[in-house]
């Protein structure tokens, strides 16, 4: 546990807050190697809260000593980029088919994404990736522009899924979203808390101003669930 705490630059007290347990009682969960102390085995609601935010099989973790995906999670998709960097990963219950080769198209989200979700099947990908669990339909493309730094960096691209109504925005999640006016931009997304169907596009870089985007204008939401934060390291399949 403390190993993938300290990947994601977390607290042991974030960790109990965000798989919904008492602080004191994670302390029995997260005890550092050497003191005297014994871990205690932690609870099956602690294993499925941590399962469903974290995307990781606790419980398998612990037992075979190798981090065990799920597939699903709840981290914004630049932490769960980097839980991917860890050594032993082991992809739970994978099946046939679901490894599914994702293309990844070499054009900016800014200037090609409108054409791209118009015309898919006319425009090359540049390369493909084996990613598991992604539905069909999953696709990636490059970022340009820095107003989502340091979670996404100019040049990175990201993983996206198409969500069938703007009304599936989850507050603070990471979002490429398409509208009007050829606007193509990725931000946090929120609701608004007063004006329903206003959305508030929010960046990470404080240089960057917010937007406010009705959501009649939408053409097109896609939840980010990944980041690949160096194409030099991607293991990259021939174009079909």
């Amino acid at each position: 546990m403390a190993i993938i705490r300290t990947k994601l630059h977390l607290r042991k007290k974030d960790i109990a807050r965000m798989t919904a347990i008492a602080p004191t009682t994670y302390l029995n969960y997260d005890i550092k190697e050497g003191t005297k102390a014994k871990e205690r085995l932690p609870t099956n609601h602690f294993f499925e809260n941590y399962r469903t935010v974290f995307g990781v099989d606790l419980n398998l973790t612990l037992k075979q000593k190798k981090l065990v995906l799920t597939g699903r999670h709840e981290l914004d998709p630049a932490q769960y980029a980097l839980l991917l960097q860890l050594d032993h990963i082991h992809i739970a219950d994978l099946q046939p088919g679901e490894v599914r080769n994702i293309p990844v198209y070499d054009i900016p989200v800014t200037a090609g994404i409108v054409s791209l979700i118009r015309d898919e099947n006319h425009i090359t990908p540049s390369f493909h990736i084996q990613v598991p669990f992604f539905n069909h339909g999953a696709f990636g493309v490059k970022v340009l522009g820095d107003s989502m730094y340091p979670e996404i960096c100019d040049g990175e691209y990201v993983i996206c899924e198409a969500l069938s109504s703007w009304e599936e925005i989850k507050n603070g999640h990471v979002y490429l979203v398409v509208a009007e006016n050829d606007i193509a931009t990725i931000k946090k997304v929120h609701i608004h808390p007063t004006e329903p169907g206003l959305l508030m596009l929010v960046s990470v870089n404080m240089h960057w101003g917010n937007q406010l985007l009705h959501a009649d204008k939408i053409l097109k939401v896609f939840k980010i669930v990944s980041v690949i934060k160096n194409d030099d390291t991607i293991n990259k399949l021939a174009i079909p």
